[in-house]
């Protein structure tokens, strides 16, 4: 699976799921969690300078309970687009 750039720009964007049956939907959203990070990493080594992919990393390691990884994809998009720091919660927000 594929994820481009418009899909992690797009806020509305919500991966297809998987169809295997017998999974449990906790199963298929930590499939589907670690399909979409990879594709963001992906997203952030093919173009560092791409904040919105850092922020997008950024809450999923947050979700995820990465606290330092979490930390540092969104340290690393708010020093890219400091337009961007609304979009972080309170408590998902890197000590400074």
């Amino acid at each position: 699976m594929s994820v481009t750039r418009s899909q992690i720009e797009d806020e509305t964007y919500v991966p297809a799921r998987s169809q295997q049956g017998a999974r449990s939907s906790r199963q298929r959203r930590r499939g589907t969690g670690v399909i979409v990070g990879v594709a963001l990493l992906r997203a952030t080594v093919a173009d560092p300078s791409f904040a919105r992919a850092y922020l997008n990393l950024g809450l999923l390691l947050f979700d995820a309970n990465d606290t330092a990884g979490s930390a540092t994809a969104l340290s690393k998009a708010v020093q890219l687009d400091p337009t961007l720091s609304f979009r972080i919660p309170e408590t998902a927000r890197p000590a400074a």
